[in-house]
């Protein structure tokens, strides 16, 4: 059983040792992912642009709403206030009125009337002029805060603006960017050996960005241990020591990646 499973490590060893890329390879390989990064990296922003730029619409719309609810609000009250001003100077025209048929009455009935009337009006004139006033106090605040805030929320348009002009001015450029990184990825692909170009056009297929990962170290305790910085699991230190013996890179043994060491950093 121990004979088995030392042949079978030997085994993987030797294939791995088969598999690796020596360092100029690996060097262009890790050229060509730089290429990839920035690549994914346009391909991902450009997907997210019009969701982006959408958000952003949104928002100025809804900003914009809120100054236009406030500034109706404003004017509501306004008109309440000139709806109670108009109410004011019927009940003070009525108030005249009554008076001056006070001074024509023939009968006390008719006096009496009047000065029901003459009351009735001037109740109702000190009822509306408690409702200006309220209303004018409420306009007065109303106003003080929304210039307030104004202020704010027309400074974040300009900058959410800014944002969005910043936003279609990338989802014009990034293309472009695309089309001259797709170019350049060519060319780095080109000077790639055709089976490591393979391998590593494999992984990505079946892995994901990256493909080439650099082991990572950590010190506990004394004791040096290897992880795979693609999917972190540990890599056996005999791993780690065909790698600096052999000079080549060599495979996680959980993910499949292309792994390599960097000899300053052990």
């Amino acid at each position: 059983m121990i004979f088995s499973t030392i042949f079978s490590y030997y085994l993987t060893l030797k294939r791995r040792k088969k598999l690796g890329f020596d360092n100029e390879t690996l060097n262009k390989i890790l050229e060509l992912q730089e290429v990839d990064r920035v690549l994914f990296s346009f391909k991902a922003k450009l997907k997210k642009l019009p969701d982006e730029m959408e958000e952003r619409k949104k928002k100025i719309k809804e900003i914009e709403e809120k100054i236009k609810t406030e500034e109706e609000e404003i004017k509501v009250i306004e008109k309440e206030i000139k709806s109670l001003t108009l109410d004011l100077e019927e009940e003070e025209e009525k108030i005249k009125k009554f008076s001056k048929d006070l001074m024509n009455v023939k009968t006390n009935e008719e006096y009496r009337a009047c000065l029901k009337e003459i009351e009735f009006a001037k109740k109702r004139k000190n009822e509306i002029e408690e409702e200006i006033l309220e209303r004018m106090e409420k306009l007065e605040e109303k106003k003080k805060i929304f210039k307030e805030q104004k202020g704010k929320l027309e400074e974040e348009i300009k900058k959410e603006k800014k944002v969005l002009e910043d936003l279609e001015r990338e989802i014009k450029e990034i293309p472009q960017k695309i089309k001259e990184a797709e170019d350049l990825r060519k060319r780095r692909a080109y000077v790639i050996p055709a089976h490591a170009l393979e391998e590593y056009e494999r992984i990505l297929n079946g892995r994901g960005f990256p493909v080439a990962c650099e082991i990572e170290i950590s010190d506990e305790k004394g004791e040096k241990k290897f992880f795979c910085s693609g999917c972190h699991s540990q890599i056996p230190f005999l791993t780690v020591d065909e790698i600096i013996k052999t000079e080549k890179t060599a495979r996680c043994h959980n993910c499949g990646r292309i792994i390599f060491v960097k000899k300053d950093k052990l």
